[in-house]
């Protein structure tokens, strides 16, 4: 589901599960309300849409492992969808006309696919904090999904002994490398780590040159405010 801010222009994308007033990503002013609320299905994706239970813990929303799964996907879905055609082919453009070696279509999508993985855990354990323990139980149901719906259709002979063995080792490196980020206190080698992670991921190596180690960094960097302020905010009202 898409609203349109009426202040700034910002088009907004939400899961459709959400309640609640709903404030723009960009500016924080209100939106309105959708004229046709949670009508629309995904074009991209088919997936069984099932509703949270709404047992409610205090002011927040309880989310059952199938609901959670889903809230990420579509947030995957929506954010691909939104940032592909623009955001990545500028990135792409721009580290290619820098001297970063051409980068494979296919390469590139897996990675991402990677990264979001990470990005989605992140803001899971970073916005609902009431059970974290849980919260890695019904991630290991979203990554079920994520394969299903994603590297095994789109990645041929992607097994899914071989999708957890890279995840886990990926996910421990952005792991690393965001402790880094966020210790580094202004400490260039701290600072541009998650930059410096996904370019090795990328292409099996550490960055080349000043410039592209910058150019990998606010990818990353911008990836992770996006992901904040979309999937962030949009889980502060849940508990699992």
């Amino acid at each position: 589901m898409k609203i349109k801010c009426s202040v700034c222009g910002t088009i907004n994308y939400f899961s459709g599960i959400e309640e609640g007033t709903r404030f723009c990503s960009h500016c924080n002013n209100r939106l309105p309300e959708p004229k046709t609320p949670n009508a629309a299905e995904n074009p991209y994706i088919k997936i069984k849409k099932e509703k949270p239970n709404t047992s409610f813990l205090g002011s927040k929303i309880m989310l059952d492992k199938e609901a959670f799964s889903n809230l990420l996907v579509d947030w995957v879905v929506e954010s691909l969808k939104i940032r592909r055609n623009g955001f990545f082919q500028g990135f792409l453009k721009n580290i290619e006309e820098f001297g970063a070696d051409k980068v494979m279509k296919e390469k590139f999508e897996e990675e991402i696919y990677y990264l979001y993985i990470w990005l989605a855990h992140v803001a899971s354990t970073s916005y609902i904090l009431q059970n974290k323990n849980k919260i890695n139980d019904y991630f290991s149901h979203f990554i079920e999904k994520m394969y299903s719906l994603f590297f095994k259709m789109k990645f041929n002979g992607y097994e899914k002994e071989e999708l957890i063995r890279n995840l886990t080792e990926k996910l421990n490196g952005y792991a690393d490398a965001y402790n880094l980020f966020l210790g580094g206190k202004g400490d260039p080698y701290c600072t541009s780590s998650l930059g410096r992670e996904f370019y090795k991921n990328l292409y099996g190596r550490e960055p080349l040159g000043a410039i592209n180690t910058y150019l990998f960094t606010n990818f990353v960097v911008e990836e992770l405010k996006a992901s904040f302020e979309s999937l962030g905010k949009g889980l502060i009202k849940y508990k699992i």
